[in-house]
């Protein structure tokens, strides 16, 4: 072979550098990318919200709690099924002041104990108001106000977050206390597959605000008013008929009468405490050569009166469009759709894809027009129904006269029945307490003593005089046995089992 030849086949062999580049740009590349890529399709699944077209109307459950059918002390409450002045009215009738707390569980009444030990300690601290100590309110809060529903250990449906203005991830999660005026805090529903709805809530840090501003009750406001739209959140029903009169519920900027309700209730309660907490934001600030009165409960209903009258003209003037034009665009539109559909279908022939893909197809475009349709009509709804005016209608046992802060009143003889089925379920707990004294279990096969929970070193007695009655006890020197057949003596017939479970109540003697 000519070396000219030779070596100008070894130069065509070896791999240009400038040459792989473009390879790599265009197979390695993606690949790295693909796990990312592959991440957010997995996180974009896992939290697609799902579309709750509950169209069974008006049929909800009955309350569960000692308010209402049920008789317990500790329930649970459904997600999205309770109407919202059913859900208002048992919660407010559960925490509303009364003489000597007679509507109060024992865990309500523990709650607010720490609630005023923790505002006071966190009032004195020099160092600015952290998201730890928002998170610890935001738990003591929910066990007092909200039967402790939205930060239970088990499922926890509430999350709380306080931002500072130099976070780099603030702008991402919670744009809007950085985008609209006057924002304090935001509350943004959250859906995980097999987990459900979760309220993330987002508080603007004290960087936000000047130093008049950071102090720990303006805080402790703020947070009171994103839990109360958490809870009607996950708890108040969604069906279309609680849309259709969405005005005099929840409201369509969420500050409806419920909402209305339910802070004025609470902000009232935590002044009867006297310790300085509040729920409300009332301050009075000069207006030239006049002191205006800044009231936040006035102010919402404001602003829901306006979305409503925005929401109507915007109605009135698609109504009024569509009378004008006709049908014409109408048929244009379908003949469109029509068109569109075909060509998705002849190209699925040509490429030889599956059936399966036109029929989902259609199956999303009649979502659409359904949820259209759906719209539509809660439109309609929403015009004839409009926005009464704040009045006790019959059957409300908590109602509001107006929009001001104060005006929430509620109906007496059903906070007394509330009071006195709070204290039979008491006494009830109490007797089944005394009805199996404080005890021992003891078990004959493994011959251990268990001592049940909530038992104190002072209710037994000192660790000699224990052992002394167990030794006692042992050698049969004083003790009566009961078994849980029901019987008043122990016979031999029930000793069938050398792991027969046992309760020795202790005579005195």
């Amino acid at each position: 072979m000519d070396p000219e030849n030779a070596a100008n086949a070894n130069k065509s062999q070896t791999p240009n550098r400038f040459a792989l580049k473009p390879l790599l740009r265009k197979h390695v590349e993606p690949a790295t990318r693909a796990p990312m890529k592959l991440a957010k399709v997995a996180v974009a699944w896992a939290t697609k919200m799902p579309d709750d077209l509950n169209l069974n109307r008006g049929k909800h459950p009955e309350w569960p709690g000692y308010t209402g059918e049920g008789k317990k002390l500790h329930f649970k409450l459904r997600m999205r099924q309770y109407e919202s002045q059913t859900l208002v009215e048992n919660t407010i009738l559960s925490f509303y002041p009364t003489e000597d707390d007679r509507n109060l569980t024992p865990i309500q009444i523990s709650a607010r104990e720490d609630i005023v030990k923790l505002f006071k300690w966190d009032r004195d601290k020099t160092k600015p108001i952290t998201g730890r100590d928002m998170r610890s309110f935001l738990r003591l809060f929910d066990e007092f106000f909200f039967f402790g529903s939205m930060t239970n250990r088990h499922h926890p449906r509430v999350v709380s977050m306080m931002w500072e203005k130099e976070s780099r991830y603030a702008h991402r999660v919670a744009p809007c206390l950085f985008k609209e005026v006057g924002v304090w805090g935001v509350t943004q529903d959250r859906y995980f597959r097999g987990y459900g709805h979760i309220q993330a809530i987002h508080l603007a840090g004290s960087s936000f605000f000047p130093p008049d501003y950071n102090k720990l009750s303006f805080f402790i406001e703020t947070l009171v008013h994103e839990m109360v739209h958490a809870y009607l959140n996950l708890h108040a029903c969604r069906c279309q008929t609680c849309e259709w009169d969405i005005l005099n519920t929840t409201g369509l900027t969420g500050h409806g009468p419920a909402f209305l309700m339910m802070l004025d209730s609470i902000h009232y309660t935590l002044k009867s405490w006297r310790a300085g907490l509040s729920a409300v934001q009332q301050r009075t600030f000069p207006n030239g050569s006049l002191i205006s009165m800044y009231d936040e409960i006035k102010l919402l209903r404001y602003r829901e009166s306006q979305a409503f009258m925005q929401r109507m003209e915007a109605y009135a003037k698609n109504l009024t469009q569509y009378l004008v034009e006709g049908q014409s665009s109408r048929q244009q539109e379908a003949r469109a759709c029509e068109l569109t559909a075909a060509e998705v279908r002849k190209k699925g022939t040509k490429k030889g894809t599956r059936k399966g893909k036109n029929k989902k197809w259609e199956k999303t475009e009649n979502q659409k027009d359904k949820r259209q349709w759906i719209d539509e009509e809660n439109e309609v709804f929403l015009y004839l129904n409009g926005m009464k005016p704040l009045s006790k209608r019959p059957g409300m046992n908590v109602y509001m006269t107006s929009a001001v802060v104060g005006a929430t009143k509620v109906d007496q003889a059903k906070l007394d029945e509330t009071c006195n089925t709070v204290q039979a379920l008491l006494k009830r707990r109490e007797a089944r307490r005394l009805r199996w004294p404080k005890s021992i279990f003891r078990s004959k096969k493994s011959n251990e003593q268990v001592e049940p929970v909530g038992m104190t070193a002072d209710e037994h007695g000192t660790k000699k005089k224990k052992a002394e009655e167990n030794e006692a006890r042992e050698h049969g020197e004083f003790g009566d046995y009961f078994d849980f057949d029901g019987d008043d003596d122990f016979n031999e017939d029930d000793d069938h089992d050398d792991t027969t479970l046992r309760i020795t109540i202790t005579t005195a003697s």
